[in-house]
C-alpha cells in the first residue's frame, strides 16, 4: 500500500511529495518464532543441503535449509513455503508416494482433512496442489505418518485427531494415491484423560497424538512415538516383524512432554537425530550408538528470534550506546533483552531471557517511556494474574543503565479484568501523557496524567473513540507519515494491524482508515511497537505475535526531489532519538565542503533554534538541540521541524520533544 502525503510549511516554503512503504525484512531471525512446531526432513532441490519444512500453529509452512550440508545451523530460505496458506496447526510430511522420484507433501489441518501437494520436477521447490482431500476427515487436528509397517510395499498412513484416537489407511495399491480406512481405533490406543469438572462431573479430554514410525534402533521391529498436548511421550513397540500389533514400553519416554516427535539422521554419521518439539521450543538429542533407544541431549536449537508464545516486544536505546535494546514480554512472565549488534543493524542477538530478573504473572507486556520527565526511563509492564491485567512499574536507576527498580503503589486503578497492551503518548500536546489501554474484548480505554511529570492518571473513556476490534487490541500510538497528525495502530486477535489517524493535530477524535494495515498480517495477536531500526529517520515497526516471533517492517519514505541535486551533494540527515527528552542529536554528512545551516522551526513555522550556520567539510557531522531556543529559554512540548541547507539542497525533517 502506497499513500500520497502533502507537506505544506508555509513560512519554509518548501513542498515534499513523499511516498511512503513498509517492507518485510527476511531473515536476521525476524519471523522465526515457533507455535506447536512440526517438522519433516528431505533435501528437495539435490544440493546434498538439507531441508526442513516446519509447520505450525497458524498453518503457514516455513522453509530452512542446511547451511553447509551435515550441520545442525538452519537459515531461513522461505518463510511461507509455495504460499501455503491452510488451517491451524499444519503438520507437514514428504514421502514420494507414487515412487515417480517427486516428492509429495502431505499435511494434516486442524479441520481433519489432509491436504496433498506434489514435487512440480524433480530438484524443484514448487509444489503442485492436488487435492485437499486426501483421505477423508480423520478427526479435529490430524497429524499423519506415512511408512510400510508390515512390509507388504504397501504404504500405511498413521494419523492422529484430537479425541486421541489413531487412525490407520493403507494403500490400495503400489504407488497408488488411493488409500482405505482399516480402523481408527489402531492397535487400541487412546491418548488423553478424564478430567473432573465438579463432583461426579468428568470430561473427557483428547490428547491430540501425533505419531513417528521407524526402526530406531536397528533391530527390525518399529518403534512407535507418540506425541501429544499434555501428556508423555508415548513409546510403543511392534510385537513381531512385519506385524500391526504394537505394545507400550515406555509412558514417558526420556522423561519428555512434547507434542510432535521427528527423527532424521540431520548429520549423516549413521546415528538418529530427534527433534523434540513443546509448544514453542525444539531440542535437540542425539543417539547414543546406532542400536540404542538412548539419547542425549544437545540443548535448544532456535532458529532466529523466538520469546516462546505471545511475544509483545518494545524498543529504545536504553543505555544510549547509538544501539536499539528490544525488551520482548511472552507469555510465561519473563522479559527478553535483545541488543542491535551495531547502530542500524538489523541483526539482534540475545543479552539475557531475564531483564533484572523480571518476572511476571503471565502475558507480560513492556512499555518505555519517561512519564516523569526525570530523564529515567520508567518501564510499564502489563501482565495478567488469573485473568486480571496488573501494571507493573520500574524505573531507571540512573541515566544509560540497564538496572531497573521497582516502584510501588503507582497504576493501581489501571487493574482490570483481562487488560492487554498499553501505549503512551501526548494526544493532545498539552504537556500530559495519554495512557491507551487495549483489552482482551477488544476496545481501548483512555487515561490521561493528572499533572505534569506524575504516575498519577484518571479515566477518561472507557472506550477510546468507540473503537473496537473485537478481539485483544493492541495499540500503537505514532506518526507515521512525519505530517503531525498522530497514528493508531492496533493489533489484533487475526493477526493484523487497524489504523485510525487524528482528525486534527491536538485532538482526541481519530477516525478508521482501514482493517488492514498495509496487508501485514502476522498469523495471530499482532503487538506493534515502533523503533528506527536503520536510523534514516522514518519509522519502522517491529511486531509480535503468538508464536513469539518478531516481525520487522521497515519504512521507506522517498522524497521526489531534483535527482541532480540529491546525487551532487549526497546529503543524508536525521536525528535520535525521536521523540526525545531533553535531547537530540542530528546527524547529517555531506559529500564536499559547503555553507550548512541547520535551523530549528515550531509547527507555526517560526523559528526557533539556529544551530549551525558556518562552512563545513565534507564529512559527517553532528550537533546536539538541547530543547531551548535562541534567547537559552526551554521549549515546550510539541513537534518541531529542523531544516538543512547546504548549496541548492534542502531538507525538512520532523521531530518531536516531550516532556
Amino acid at each position: 500500500m502506497k499513500r500520497l502525503l502533502i507537506c505544506i510549511f508555509s513560512v519554509l516554503f518548501v513542498t515534499l511529495l513523499l511516498s511512503q512503504n513498509f517492507t518485510e525484512v527476511i531473515g536476521y531471525g525476524f519471523g522465526n518464532g515457533l507455535d506447536y512446531p512440526i517438522p519433516t526432513f528431505t533435501d528437495l532441490d539435490g544440493d546434498s543441503k538439507l531441508d526442513m519444512l516446519i509447520g505450525d500453529k497458524v498453518g503457514r509452512i516455513r522453509h530452512y535449509e542446511d547451511s553447509e550440508g551435515g550441520c545442525f545451523e538452519f537459515y531461513l530460505v522461505d518463510f511461507n513455503f509455495i504460499n501455503i496458506d491452510n488451517e491451524d496447526y499444519a503438520a507437514p510430511v514428504l514421502f514420494d508416494i507414487d515412487n515417480d522420484g517427486l516428492y509429495d507433501l502431505i499435511i494434516g489441518l486442524d479441520s481433519g482433512l489432509i491436504a496433498h501437494y506434489e514435487q512440480t520436477e524433480l530438484n524443484s521447490y514448487d509444489f503442485d496442489l492436488i487435492t485437499e482431500n486426501f483421505v477423508g476427515n480423520c478427526g479435529q487436528r490430524a497429524q499423519p505418518a506415512l511408512i510400510d509397517i508390515d512390509n507388504d510395499g504397501l504404504l500405511d498412513l498413521i494419523v492422529g485427531e484430537r479425541e486421541g484416537n489413531i487412525n490407520h489407511f493403507e494403500q490400495n495399491n503400489i504407488n497408488s494415491y488411493s488409500f482405505n480406512l482399516i480402523t481408527d481405533n489402531f492397535c487400541d490406543i487412546l491418548i488423553g484423560e478424564w478430567i473432573q469438572l465438579e463432583p461426579g462431573v468428568w470430561e473427557w479430554c483428547g490428547g491430540y497424538p501425533s505419531p513417528y514410525l521407524d526402526d530406531i534402533d536397528n533391530d527390525g521391529l518399529l518403534e512407535m512415538l507418540i506425541g501429544n498436548f499434555f501428556l508423555g511421550l508415548d513409546l510403543y513397540k511392534q510385537i513381531e516383524v512385519n506385524s500391526e500389533s504394537f505394545e507400550l514400553i515406555d509412558g514417558y519416554f526420556l522423561g519428555l512432554n512434547i507434542n510432535s516427535p521427528r527423527l532424521y539422521d540431520i548429520d549423516d554419521d549413521g546415528l538418529m537425530d530427534f527433534l523434540a518439539t513443546d509448544r514453542s521450543e525444539i531440542t535437540h538429542y542425539e543417539q547414543i550408538n546406532t542400536d540404542t533407544l538412548d539419547f542425549i541431549s544437545l540443548g535448544k536449537h532456535m532458529y532466529g528470534i523466538d520469546s516462546g508464545r505471545f511475544s509483545s516486544p518494545c524498543s529504545n536505546d536504553i543505555d544510549n550506546d547509538g544501539r536499539i535494546d528490544i525488551l520482548i514480554g511472552n507469555f510465561e512472565g519473563g522479559l527478553e533483552h535483545l541488543i542491535q549488534d551495531s547502530p542500524n543493524s538489523l541483526q539482534f542477538s540475545l543479552e539475557t531471557e531475564y531483564f533484572n530478573n523480571i518476572e511476571h504473572g503471565y502475558n507480560t507486556r513492556p512499555f518505555l517511556y519517561d512519564i516523569d520527565n526525570d530523564n529515567l526511563l520508567d518501564l510499564l509492564i502489563q501482565h495478567t494474574v488469573i485473568n486480571t491485567g496488573y501494571i507493573a512499574h520500574y524505573e531507571q536507576e540512573e541515566m544509560n543503565s540497564f538496572t531497573f527498580i521497582p516502584i510501588s503503589g503507582t497504576f493501581t486503578n489501571l487493574i482490570g479484568h483481562r487488560n492487554e497492551c498499553l501505549s503512551l503518548y501526548d494526544i493532545d500536546l498539552d504537556g500530559l501523557v495519554d495512557l491507551l489501554l487495549g483489552s482482551y474484548d477488544g476496545i481501548i480505554k483512555h487515561y490521561e496524567q493528572l499533572t505534569a511529570n506524575s504516575y498519577d492518571f484518571e479515566i477518561v473513556s472507557e472506550n477510546f473513540n468507540d473503537i473496537d476490534v473485537y478481539s485483544k487490541s493492541a495499540p500503537l500510538l505514532c506518526d507515521i507519515e512525519n505530517d503531525g497528525f498522530i497514528d493508531l495502530l492496533i493489533g489484533n486477535f487475526w493477526g493484523r494491524l487497524v489504523h485510525y489517524k487524528q482528525i486534527e493535530i491536538g485532538s482526541y477524535s481519530f477516525e478508521f482508515q482501514t482493517d488492514n494495515f498495509e496487508e501485514i498480517s502476522v498469523g495471530g495477536h499482532a503487538i506493534p511497537n515502533q523503533t528506527d531500526i536503520d536510523n534514516d529517520g522514518n519509522m519502522d515497526i517491529i511486531i509480535g505475535n503468538i508464536s513469539g516471533s518478531l516481525f520487522c517492517y521497515i519504512e521507506s519514505v522517498t522524497g521526489i526531489w531534483d535527482n541532480e541535486i540529491i546525487a551532487k551533494y549526497e546529503i543524508f540527515i536525521n536525528n535520535y532519538p525521536n521523540p526525545f527528552n531533553p535531547t537530540t542529536t542530528i546527524s547529517f554528512s555531506i559529500s564536499e565542503e559547503n555553507c550548512v545551516e541547520l535551523t530549528v522551526y515550531n509547527i507555526k513555522g517560526q523559528k526557533v533554534k539556529q544551530l549551525v550556520s558556518d562552512q563545513l567539510s565534507a564529512g559527517q557531522h553532528s550537533v546536539v538541540w538541547d530543547g531551548r531556543d535562541d534567547n537559552y529559554q526551554p521549549v515546550g512540548s510539541g513537534i518541531y521541524f529542523y531544516k538543512l541547507k547546504a548549496g541548492d539542497f534542502r531538507e525538512v525533517r520532523k521531530m518531536i520533544l516531550i516532556k
